[in-house]
């Protein structure tokens, strides 16, 4: 069984020079009010996973993205994240939504081709609203997922959102979009995926 504990003496092994700490940063004071824990219970949230999601959604979502992105093998540490972070999603409640949108400030739509097939293998971060004029964004992805039952998204939000609500949902790794039209627009260009099935 994975305890925060491990987790702790993981990061001492591989990040024992990070200033701030990359999981105590969000143990130290951790203290879950009763009201959130029967909120967590609805779904079978455990503290553990309750952490994981407070690392994701925070300031440590690279941790559990990096090695997917870069196709390289996680350490133990990372490996560790994304197990818990898979179950955590495995738990959570499918997506209900015609359309999802992801404000994507890392990739160039020069890299897509309509009519293609695309495999995410990270957990590709979406919402169900407009979130307005995100900084730095570079594209904008339009999602139509398949329906609740057969949909990979996942709602995060319901456990855990920011003060100012983003709605946020993710896939899970390995989903694959067909790419139905891409528009050069102004000021982002747009990204139209289908999810497809498994």
């Amino acid at each position: 069984m994975i305890t925060i504990e491990k987790l702790l003496q993981l990061e001492k092994k591989y990040y024992p020079n990070t200033p701030d700490g990359i999981v105590s940063q969000y143990t130290n004071g951790l203290s879950i009010p009763q009201n959130k824990k029967m909120e967590l219970t609805q779904y079978g949230i455990t503290d553990i996973e309750y952490l994981i999601i407070l690392m994701f959604c925070g300031n440590q979502a690279s941790i559990f993205q990096q090695h997917f992105i870069e196709n390289r093998t996680p350490n133990e540490l990372e490996s560790v994240l994304s197990f818990l972070l898979d179950s955590v999603l495995d738990k959570l409640p499918s997506v209900d939504f015609e359309c999802l949108g992801r404000f994507d400030t890392y990739s160039n739509i020069d890299n897509y081709k309509e009519n293609s097939i695309i495999k995410i293998n990270y957990y590709l971060t979406v919402t169900p609203h407009d979130l307005g004029d995100v900084a730095e964004t570079k594209m904008i992805w339009l999602i139509t997922p398949l329906p609740k039952e057969q949909t990979q998204a996942r709602c995060i939000y319901p456990i855990h959102d920011l003060p100012v609500p983003e709605y946020q949902v993710n896939f899970k790794r390995n989903t694959r979009f067909y790419i139905n039209k891409i528009e050069q627009t102004s000021p982002y260009p747009l990204l139209y995926v289908t999810e497809l099935k498994l």
